[in-house]
């Protein structure tokens, strides 16, 4: 329910969308401009990255690998070392779905996703921490690579005392 439903939804919007999202679109030109007309024009940045934390792992390789593929971009995911039995279920599935030269699953730890951050992407999706998140901000800055960056965790909640009305005990202890 967690992960893979959000990402059906998502794949079914995409592909109910994706004819009008590549249509030019006229907009007003700006009196300044003259006699000229003014449009935006949907392009693809590239060659995008994919950091997968180990939580939610299905739904955020997915999910970004989507907007990748709707936008035009090959893509590079590294799934997380912490998940090795999911990561290989990714790569297995990306091996199969598509050509490696399109999008590709690079295994690793560390090292091997600092190697990666220091190739010049066109763009950066990152989920995880603040402290990795800073490593990823201040590498993606060195080639001016745009990052989405999704910090921190998905459900915060306060912890209060509890008030005294509900000093009640359960039925059953």
């Amino acid at each position: 329910m967690g992960e893979i439903s959000p990402i059906v939804d998502e794949i079914d919007f995409a592909i109910e969308h994706l004819a009008e999202w590549e249509k030019e679109e006229r907009v007003p030109t700006p009196a300044v401009l003259g006699n000229s007309e003014s449009s935006i024009t949907r392009e693809s940045f590239g060659v995008t990255y994919i950091v997968v934390p180990f939580n939610y792992p299905v739904y955020l390789f997915a999910g970004p690998l989507i907007g990748a593929i709707i936008g035009g971009n090959t893509s590079i995911i590294k799934p997380s070392e912490a998940t090795p039995e999911t990561s290989q279920v990714i790569e297995d599935i990306v091996n199969d779905t598509f050509d490696a030269s399109y999008i590709h699953v690079f295994q690793g730890a560390r090292d091997e996703n600092e190697y990666l951050l220091s190739l010049p992407f066109d763009m950066i999706f990152f989920t995880g921490s603040p402290q990795v998140g800073k490593i990823v901000m201040q590498a993606a800055a060195k080639n001016l690579t745009p990052v989405i960056l999704e910090l921190g965790g998905k459900s915060p909640a306060i912890i209060t005392p509890r008030p005294s009305y509900l000093n009640l005990r359960a039925p059953y202890g």
